[in-house]
């Protein structure tokens, strides 16, 4: 599983390589740290989406087509799903965990929450 979320995130930094574009390397190396803190820092253990390797297959069928115009469309459509999906706030989505990833001989995991009204200032 820790293999299928590299390879995703692999995949992203190499698409930004080969766009040779500073801006979007430089953004893509900041989000891949981020993305690994944020995987691995769920209490519910390192998840990854099940539903990625459709999409990641159809861009990558398109770039080695040379067909930029798929390729297009695939990142477009791709996109206008998670905004629909963020904007929604549908957060169920098939995602494969593996919880023995996260340390069990540690404190328990808790969530913040926010202070009892008699704790506030």
């Amino acid at each position: 599983m820790i293999e299928a979320g590299n390879a995703d995130l692999e995949l992203h930094q190499q698409i930004a390589e080969i766009a040779q574009n500073r801006f979007l390397i430089s953004s893509m190396s900041t989000i891949v740290i981020l993305t690994r803190m944020g995987s691995f820092s769920d209490p519910r253990g390192f998840g990854v989406r099940a539903d990625l390797t459709q999409a990641h297959e159809a861009l990558i069928d398109a770039l080695a087509a040379g067909d930029a115009s798929r390729a297009r469309a695939v990142l477009r459509e791709t996109l206008q799903e998670l905004a629909q999906r963020l904007r929604s706030g549908e957060s169920k989505q098939d995602v494969v965990r593996d919880p023995d990833l996260l340390e069990s001989d540690g404190p328990e995991w808790t969530t913040l929450e926010d202070p009892a009204p008699s704790e506030q200032l």
